[in-house]
């Protein structure tokens, strides 16, 4: 059965698909920020899932992750891992 998911539960979803995808490219919080553009701070409460990213920034960690924005996201509809991720929703 479907169980929509609260707030704070989808930031801190974002923030361990963005944490995961910075370690595993290889960047630390001050070198992502200064990719995308952001504040080292702001990184940080994404991945703290304190605040959610812009959509404008999820496109940027997208961009700068080299992985598709859906990489980012939990999913909704299931409990499944996208695949590769190892990481969960």
């Amino acid at each position: 059965m479907f169980r929509a998911m609260s707030t704070h539960e989808f930031n801190r979803a974002v923030g361990r698909r963005i944490r995961f995808w910075r370690d595993e490219r290889g960047y630390s919080t001050t070198s992502l920020a200064t990719e995308i553009e952001v504040n080292p701070i702001t990184v940080q409460r994404h991945m703290r899932g304190e605040t959610a990213p812009r959509l404008e920034d999820i496109a940027s960690y997208a961009r700068v992750l080299r992985v598709h924005v859906d990489d980012l996201l939990p999913r909704l509809d299931s409990n499944q891992e996208p695949t590769g991720s190892g990481i969960a929703a």
